[in-house]
């Protein structure tokens, strides 16, 4: 089982600091998992998302990172949920590339909930 969607991040903590940005940033989302017809197994939830003139010096992003975002279904405000997780921080002019990966035990039943309501 394979499922992409996108959600909005309402809140952003990068390496405990806070992220300000005018509007919600959009993430992509990709769970996948292996469907035994009442559970999952090695269930994995790729992550990433672009950041345009963050104001933050961006030479000291070029690391391994942990972020904690508040992800919000775009068509179901109530359909929240709370990643927090290590990622990948890469800059490319302007602009943060953040990507990360969730797998077993740090992939909560809380983030799966989201992602599979987020695809109904």
């Amino acid at each position: 089982m394979k499922v992409q969607t996108t959600a909005l991040v309402n809140a952003f903590t990068l390496d405990g600091q806070p992220l300000e940005f005018p509007d919600s940033i959009k993430i992509d989302l990709e769970f996948s998992a292996i469907d035994t017809g009442g559970s999952f197994r090695d269930p994995i939830l790729d992550f990433s998302l672009l950041l345009h003139d963050t104001g933050f010096d961006m030479h000291n992003w070029n690391k391994k990172s942990r972020a904690e975002l508040l992800l919000v279904d775009p068509h179901h405000k109530e359909n929240r949920a709370t990643l927090n997780a290590a990622c990948e921080v890469s800059v490319n002019g302007d602009q943060l590339q953040i990507n990360g990966r969730l797998k077993d035990d740090h992939l909560t039943d809380s983030i799966i909930g989201f992602v599979l309501r987020r695809f109904r």
